[in-house]
């Protein structure tokens, strides 16, 4: 089973390069997408909550993060997280300033 899931990770890697052309990095993240409004706030603002976690968890990633930004319809995957592939919405989110804090109106 772990085999199956390794290589199927590494399909879905090489959809992903095919898929999507546009490439953002940090230390810990690689988001991969097609449109987005505003890429460089969005890969800032998630970069952020990976150090908030590694700093609750008292811990360091092992390795990159890579954050696509849709799916992959020719092999049916979406909304899915496995050996370090997540799969995410097409669109930045209007409340990344509220850093995953609930805000009442």
């Amino acid at each position: 089973m772990r085999l199956a899931k390794v290589l199927g990770a590494t399909v879905m890697r090489a959809e992903v390069d095919l898929k999507y052309p546009h490439r953002l990095e940090t230390d810990r993240l690689v988001m991969y997408f097609d449109h987005l409004d505003r890429p460089e706030q969005d890969l800032a603002a998630m970069d952020r909550h990976l150090a908030r976690m590694e700093q609750l968890l008292g811990g360091t990633l092992e390795a990159k993060v890579y954050w696509i930004r849709g799916s992959l319809p020719r092999i049916g995957v979406g909304g899915l997280s496995v050996h370090g592939l997540s799969f995410g919405s097409d669109s930045s989110p209007t409340d990344w300033n509220d850093e995953g804090h609930f805000r009442s109106s």
